[in-house]
C-alpha cells in the first residue's frame, strides 16, 4: 500500500497552470510557504512556474510528455527525478511517495 501525505486539494477556475500566480494563490489557501510545498508534474513547464514561487519539484517522467525536453537536463533542474515510463512497475508513484514521505 502506498501512503501519500495529502491533505488539501485546491480548485481555481480564475488561474490556470503554469501561471505562477495558480501557486501562489494554492499556496495562500493553505496557508502555507511555499517552500513547504512540493510540485510533482509531468511537465516540466509546470515545474518551472512552481519553483518561481519557491516550491519543491518533482518531475516524472511519462514517455508520452515533454518529448522536446532534454530529459538530462531535467534530471538536475528539478528536486527529484522520477522514471515513471511504462517499463517501470507502478509508473514511479511508490518512488515518489518515498521522496514525499521523507520530505524531499
Amino acid at each position: 500500500m502506498i501512503s501519500l501525505p495529502l491533505t488539501e486539494l485546491c480548485t481555481l477556475r480564475t488561474l490556470a497552470k503554469p501561471d505562477p500566480q495558480m501557486y501562489t494563490r494554492a499556496v495562500e489557501l493553505l496557508d502555507m510557504a511555499p517552500s513547504d510545498c512540493v510540485m510533482v508534474a509531468a511537465h516540466a513547464y509546470d515545474l518551472r512556474a512552481a519553483a518561481k514561487i519557491g516550491m519543491k519539484t518533482v518531475y516524472i517522467q511519462r514517455e508520452t510528455e515533454d518529448l522536446h525536453e532534454n530529459m538530462d537536463e531535467l534530471r538536475t533542474e528539478f528536486d527529484a527525478f522520477v522514471d515513471g515510463t511504462a517499463h517501470r512497475v507502478g509508473g514511479g508513484i511508490s518512488e515518489i511517495a518515498a521522496l514525499l514521505n521523507k520530505g524531499i
